[in-house]
């Protein structure tokens, strides 16, 4: 039992198990309550930046028009 022990603490064994369990934990506390995580449903990094930048845009002509009517 001991050699197994051993050999598992060689091969780096715990530290992907743990590794995997803390991913998952992360996972789970930020999809909590958010069915569409949950569903399996969420976007790709291309996508992610594509809406970050529309957002961006979106802010900016905000921003304009608020400036143009209090300004």
């Amino acid at each position: 039992m001991v050699f197994k022990r051993l050999r598992a603490w060689l091969r780096l064994d715990d530290y992907a198990a743990a590794k995997d369990k803390a991913t998952d934990d992360v996972i789970a506390r930020y999809s909590r309550g958010n069915t569409e995580v949950q569903n399996g449903h969420y976007l790709e990094l291309d996508k992610l930046n594509d809406l970050s930048s529309q957002g961006d845009k979106a802010m900016s002509r905000l921003e304009r028009l608020v400036q143009k009517r209090t300004g």
